[in-house]
């Protein structure tokens, strides 16, 4: 009797044990995976954050900046793909692959998508959305900013393309630019400066190097979040070095960047 109720206890023990080992794994992937989508956020919830909503008839931008409460919307009819819009300097952050019928008001857009996330495609992440949400819905009447243009009137996208997605900190920052078109493309190098003018970037010169080179660089003096930024529409990993230049950041376009406005 004894030595049975000990290997009952025993084996209860070893049950307890398993059982804990299972939770304390399965609290370790949960930690690893919010840390993981915490990293993969977009959002920092200070600075201006451009997020495309991507139907086959319209692209909505909605763009939240919280250092200065506003919230703006921009309707772009006529278009279907963000690529089109490169092409007119606007800046778009991330993106949301909704219906045709998806519509909402300008408050509730990402609360929409946090519901539908089952049916979208986006690469923001559900921290992201849920952060969106939040912001969205605390902006007062009188800071929200709604406009409506055609695709086609590039002129007039042009025109809001630099005066509604302004990042204020960017325009704060006043880091100087120069640009150097390397990748045996005329033009990109000022079409890089008008992308980079209408987050509020202080592109101070554009030349043009008579050697083309393969890869694209960007190089810095100083840490700054305009960096960070260019870091992350430029997908370029930034390198720090004594550039000896009259700017604090130099970005040199190479080959790999040729179609840098088109992708």
């Amino acid at each position: 009797m004894k030595a049975g109720k000990k290997d009952n206890n025993k084996s209860l023990s070893l049950a307890v044990y398993f059982g804990l080992l299972v939770f304390l794994i399965i609290v370790v992937s949960v930690v690893f995976k919010v840390i993981d989508l915490a990293r993969s956020s977009k959002f920092d919830g200070k600075n201006r954050l451009t997020v495309a909503f991507v139907s086959d008839k319209h692209i909505d931008l909605i763009s939240v900046s919280p250092q200065d409460g506003t919230l703006v919307k921009l309707v772009i009819n006529n278009v279907s793909k963000t690529s089109s819009l490169k092409k007119d300097y606007v800046p778009i952050d991330a993106h949301i692959n909704v219906d045709s019928d998806f519509n909402s008001s300008v408050k509730s857009y990402f609360i929409k998508a946090f519901f539908r996330m089952s049916n979208i495609k986006t690469n923001l992440t559900v921290f992201d959305l849920i952060r969106l949400s939040m912001y969205s819905g605390s902006v007062s009447k009188d800071k929200i900013n709604s406009k409506t243009v055609d695709a086609g009137d590039s002129k007039k996208l042009s025109v809001y393309a630099g005066s509604l997605f302004i990042d204020p900190k960017i325009s704060e920052e006043k880091v100087t630019v120069q640009i150097t078109n390397s990748a045996d493309v005329p033009g990109l190098g000022n079409s890089l400066a008008k992308y980079i003018s209408n987050i509020g970037g202080n592109v101070v010169l554009v030349n043009t190097s008579q050697n083309p080179e393969e890869k694209s660089r960007i190089y810095y003096r100083d840490d700054s979040y305009t960096l960070k930024k260019l870091s992350k529409v430029l997908d370029l990993k930034p390198e720090n070095k004594d550039i000896g230049s009259i700017s604090d950041i130099i970005i040199v376009i190479g080959k790999d960047r040729q179609n840098l406005l088109e992708q």
